[in-house]
């Protein structure tokens, strides 16, 4: 995910205060523009009939003196072998041939009304849903794989396999949560410890914490323990026994403490008025297959694999007095703290993109208007 991003709720009130603005402020403009479009239409309309009606009336006169041509040639000829008389049956054919082809030209050249301004499609390329456009970008920037995974396996050893469950699960997730929802993962709300994996949109703001085990995994009052096969040198199958030195559970509860610190470090106002933001909910997210769960169903932590996570977020009850500008406050807030924890970084403001998409829509309106 790309950290590196700010400015999004001014960015978000720009583009949704210009759509409507643009309507107000164009519309007279456009539809004067439009009206003009419709005369010059009307006068290319009446200067195509006027050249029907001259090609037709050609046309019908040179096809009758090019008949009487060919066929007068054709008849002295054959009586005479005279070739002034095949030169005039020649001569003839072409009289007839010739405005049949411009008849046919004439009669096939259309004139295509103007299209309204304010109905699709112009509609769209003049007025276009900016705040569309804008999420989209959002959303590619979010997406894109700038904050790095940690790269630790199951037992704390350097290796991508954290990095590929991180992954797994935030594609997962990606492909299954509909466009109001904002995913982030890498980011760092204290020094040194990412948050795997976070959520915000209707239904709150869900954090994860995510683990690329395999084998079999066990929960007992409080005690993990994983056991792994592999197969040590000639072929002998080992399994290998190892506690949890960090247990998940506490790991998630940290960084929800971490992401709730936030939240009323950075928008007191935003959590004064929706406490309930403050419920943060999600759990441990076990992302390898085949994996064996010996977890009972009455843990003091929720969990499950990628898909049942998704399922979760979806279909939780929405968050009353959540709306899509306050879900942006709390993504900014949250991306703002890591930008503070890695003061060195470039950061590219969502709100001057917004500028630069109202400008580009004004210029299109504006060259429209006077290419009228």
């Amino acid at each position: 995910m790309k950290a590196s991003i700010s400015e999004l709720v001014v960015g978000y009130d720009r583009v949704v205060a210009a759509e409507a603005a643009l309507r107000d402020e164009w519309r007279e403009r456009v539809l004067a523009a439009y009206a003009r479009r419709r005369v010059d239409y009307k006068e290319a309309l009446s200067a195509l009939h006027q050249r029907r009606d001259m090609v037709t009336s050609f046309a019908i006169w040179s096809i009758i003196l090019g008949s009487i041509g060919y066929l007068l040639g054709f008849l002295w000829f054959k009586g005479t072998g005279n070739l002034f008389a095949l030169l005039l049956s020649m001569v003839g054919a072409g009289c007839i041939a010739i405005p049949l082809v411009a008849l046919w030209s004439i009669r096939h050249e259309t004139l295509r009304p103007p299209d309204h301004p304010l109905r699709d499609p112009l509609k769209v390329e003049l007025f276009p849903p900016l705040t569309l456009q804008w999420r989209e970008v959002l959303d590619k920037e979010l997406a894109e794989d700038q904050v790095s995974f940690r790269n630790e396996d199951s037992f704390g050893n350097g290796a991508p396999f954290g990095a590929e469950g991180e992954r797994a699960f935030v594609q997962t997730l990606r492909a299954a949560l509909p466009g109001d929802f904002y995913i982030l993962h890498g980011l760092q709300q204290r020094h040194g410890d990412d948050v795997d994996a976070l959520v915000v949109g209707p239904t709150g703001v869900w954090v994860f914490e995510v683990k690329f085990w395999a084998g079999t995994i066990t929960w007992h009052d409080g005690i993990w323990q994983h056991e792994k096969d592999y197969y040590a040198p000639g072929g002998i199958q080992q399994t290998e026994h190892k506690d949890i030195s960090q247990p998940p559970g506490q790991q998630w509860q940290r960084m929800v403490q971490d992401v709730v610190k936030t939240l009323r470090m950075r928008e007191p106002w935003l959590v004064g008025r929706l406490q309930t933001l403050l419920e943060v909910k999600g759990g441990i997210v076990f992302t390898a297959p085949n994996a064996v769960y010996n977890i009972p169903a009455a843990t003091p932590f929720q969990w499950g694999d990628a898909a049942t996570w998704a399922h979760r977020i979806t279909h939780a009850p929405p968050l009353a007095g959540l709306d899509a500008r306050e879900a942006l406050q709390v993504v900014e807030a949250l991306l703002s703290r890591h930008q503070d924890l890695h003061s060195q970084m470039e950061v590219y403001s969502m709100a001057a993109y917004a500028e630069q998409l109202v400008q580009e829509a004004e210029a299109r309106l504006a060259a429209w208007v006077r290419s009228a």
